[in-house]
């Protein structure tokens, strides 16, 4: 049986078992960061509110619409944007984040119009 290799075969990753201990440090800080953090966001007493579009943006968006005598469809295929989110647009629904800034900057750009409430 000279032909046989009889050497041990480790399946699996060798990565947790060869872990020198300042790897093992930083991985144990980065942890114990992460779940301070997660222990503040739970703890929290303040409320946390997520900045919608204005009524004032979304109405002026609408009117601008009714002006040009164009279904909310018509818009969104002209700016090349999903329906829904340019009826979330109208309808408030929307985060005011950058990128609902960038589509009303879009429509602003390709209909030479400014939004005053913007």
């Amino acid at each position: 049986m000279d032909h046989q290799d009889f050497n041990t075969l480790s399946i699996g990753s060798s990565y947790s078992k060869n872990k020198n201990p300042v790897e093992k440090d930083i991985i144990k800080k980065t942890t114990n960061d992460l779940n301070a953090h997660h222990r503040k966001i739970e703890n929290a007493d303040e409320a946390v509110t997520i900045p919608k579009i204005s009524i004032a943006l979304r109405t002026e968006i609408m009117k601008f619409r009714m002006n040009k005598k164009k279904t909310q469809k018509d818009i969104a295929n002209e700016m090349n944007l999903q329906l829904t989110k340019y009826q979330d647009l109208e309808n408030g629904k929307a985060l005011y984040d950058i990128s609902t800034k960038k589509i009303i900057n879009k429509i602003e750009n390709k209909y030479k119009i400014k939004f005053m409430s913007k």
